[in-house]
């Protein structure tokens, strides 16, 4: 029988039909292979960084999770990766499999300077963007991703005004969420090592006064 999450993954999916709706944004969990929402063919799939979780079942080489993580490309389809340094195996695996690849560092990058930053793909170029409202450089990196996923959808009304006020306006509860009162809180959601490393250093970089704990 269907576990609880899969019936939640239909009942989500057939709401959404109902609803007509432009564009469905889906998060693959556990890896990507054995995901339920793994069923549906996406237009544009988009792996944002290669790290070690759910080894139970995943394993526990980025070799191996990286292939997990392949298993939601398909053929004749736009895969983006944002990671700098995806294993070779993960690379084979997609364009075998017939997908249209689409690298961080060859097909599209980014340059940071001082308060903005620049973005090119295959077609766009975005110059003095501002920078991500979001903590963390890695939030960087994922627009950068997510820019290239835009370009490939080739969605209306999307351009460089539009994408300045969304990186200035975008919020994410859980993540680097900071609290302000008689002392500062921050809440964010790092539960596995590449997590607990980009919230160390993010952290880091944020001076504070007095003691933190």
């Amino acid at each position: 029988s269907l576990s609880y999450f899969e019936w939640g993954t239909l009942a989500a999916l057939w709401l959404f039909q109902q609803a007509k709706l432009d564009v469905v944004l889906l998060e693959v969990g556990l890896g990507g292979r054995l995901d339920a929402v793994n069923i549906i063919d996406a237009d544009v799939a988009l792996i944002t960084s290669i790290g070690i979780d759910h080894t139970d079942w995943l394993g526990d080489t980025r070799e191996a999770i990286s292939l997990e993580k392949a298993g939601i490309a398909r053929n004749h389809r736009p895969l983006v990766c944002g990671d700098l340094d995806p294993p070779d195996v993960c690379i084979e695996f997609i364009e075998q499999l017939g997908a249209r690849l689409l690298l961080r560092g060859r097909d599209f990058d980014i340059k940071v300077k001082n308060n903005d930053w620049d973005w090119a793909g295959l077609q766009w170029q975005f110059d003095d963007l501002p920078l991500p409202s979001l903590s963390g450089a890695h939030q960087l990196d994922n627009a950068a991703a997510v820019l290239m996923v835009s370009q490939l959808l080739g969605l209306k009304g999307i351009n460089e005004s539009v994408i300045s006020s969304a990186l200035q306006e975008v919020t994410l509860s859980g993540r680097f969420e900071r609290i302000s009162g008689k002392f500062e809180v921050v809440l964010d959601v790092a539960h596995n090592a590449d997590g607990s490393r980009r919230l160390a250093e993010t952290l880091s970089k944020i001076p504070v006064r007095g003691e933190t704990w």
